[in-house]
């Protein structure tokens, strides 16, 4: 089965609602390995109207939302990057484009 592109339908998503964003994830090594920024954000993203936004995608299959969604509320980083006005986002796509999105925080601010 071939990977779903979240960082590619992620970014078209950003585009869309006009906000400017990039990825900032790294890769590691030949790029088989990925480094999050702060250890939980694959996407920054900047909006006129708010506070930057680090976005966390993945595909929305074998529990792929649950564990990501439990890793970044377990980051002490997210925590902080809420804490100081960012916003964090979780968004999980099925292999139709399809995408369910979590804004986590008010419960990263605690």
């Amino acid at each position: 089965m071939a990977k779903i592109p979240t960082d590619t339908w992620t970014l078209q998503l950003c585009l869309e609602r006009g906000w400017l964003a990039d990825l900032a994830e790294r890769r590691l090594g030949r790029g088989r390995i990925s480094r999050d920024y702060l250890g939980f954000a694959d996407i920054i993203a900047i909006t006129r109207e708010a506070e930057p936004i680090a976005i966390q995608h993945t595909s929305n299959s074998g529990g792929n939302m649950s564990a990501r969604r439990k890793k970044v509320l377990a980051s002490l980083q997210a925590a902080d990057w809420a804490r100081r006005g960012g916003r964090v986002l979780l968004i999980a796509w099925n292999a139709n484009g399809k995408c369910r999105e979590e804004d986590l925080t008010a419960e990263l601010r605690g």
